[in-house]
C-alpha cells in the first residue's frame, strides 16, 4: 500500500467553540497501520497552538486518533 500524504482543514462553529479551525498534514501507512498528524489550531481565527496525533489508519478512509496538545 505504501505511504499516503494528506493536507486537511477541520472547522467547527457552535456557541461553545468560537470558530474552531484546524489546519494540518498527515502521513498514513507507517508500519502499515499507523497514521501521524500535525495540526495548528485556531479559535476565532487566532492561533492557539499546535497538536500531534498518532492513530490507527483504517482501510475505509477514516482513522482512529489519540491527540496530544502542547
Amino acid at each position: 500500500m505504501g505511504l499516503k500524504e494528506s493536507f486537511f482543514v477541520n472547522y467547527l462553529n457552535t456557541k461553545q467553540s468560537n470558530n474552531y479551525t484546524e489546519l494540518g498534514y498527515s502521513l498514513d501507512g507507517i508500519l502499515k497501520f499507523f497514521r501521524i498528524e500535525i495540526a495548528t489550531n485556531y479559535e476565532d481565527f487566532k492561533y492557539k497552538g499546535i497538536g500531534f496525533r498518532v492513530g490507527i489508519a483504517t482501510t475505509l478512509g477514516g482513522s482512529i486518533s489519540i491527540e496530544t496538545n502542547k
